[in-house]
């Protein structure tokens, strides 16, 4: 996937391949983020292959804050997005927890799609946060790989 142009949707990773131009992917869908919310802070990483850590919202009239938590549940093989704040309203939980799915889902989709062995600079690691919707935020420092599956 060459120099084309990328159709909406699209984002591509460099650092990855031989081509020097990086991979296309596709990117979280927008349908899912939060109307009059703006994703502040990503802090999330892998434990054991599993997503871990919190998103920080703000609401755009009144630049309030809410942290949404993430992580995967083995139990279910689901993945869990909760509001730490339970005194929020319920409808704010859902669109907050519903937009945090979405991101993380698309980290995970495209991450998978990539391998995570070939991400290993940091220009390719942020353009799969970008991807997934966990942009502008910058990667944590403290975010690692997954542990590899071998």
């Amino acid at each position: 996937m060459g120099s084309e142009a990328l159709h909406d949707g699209q984002h591509r990773v460099r650092g990855l391949g031989g081509n020097g131009e990086g991979v296309v992917v596709w990117g979280m869908d927008t349908m899912w983020v939060a109307p009059g919310w703006r994703l502040q802070t990503v802090n999330v990483g892998f434990k054991g292959g599993a997503p871990l850590g919190s998103l920080t919202y703000v609401e755009e009239a009144s630049s309030r804050p809410i942290d949404v938590a993430v992580r995967w549940d083995h139990v279910h093989d689901q993945l869990q997005c909760s509001v730490i704040d339970r005194a929020t309203a319920q409808s704010e939980q859902d669109i907050l927890e519903r937009d945090a799915r979405g991101r993380i889902g698309a980290l995970l989709r495209v991450s998978a799609e990539l391998g995570w062995r070939f991400a290993s600079s940091e220009i390719s690691r942020t353009d799969i946060f970008e991807a997934a919707g966990l942009s502008p935020a910058t990667v944590p420092s403290s975010w690692t790989a997954p542990e590899s599956a071998e």
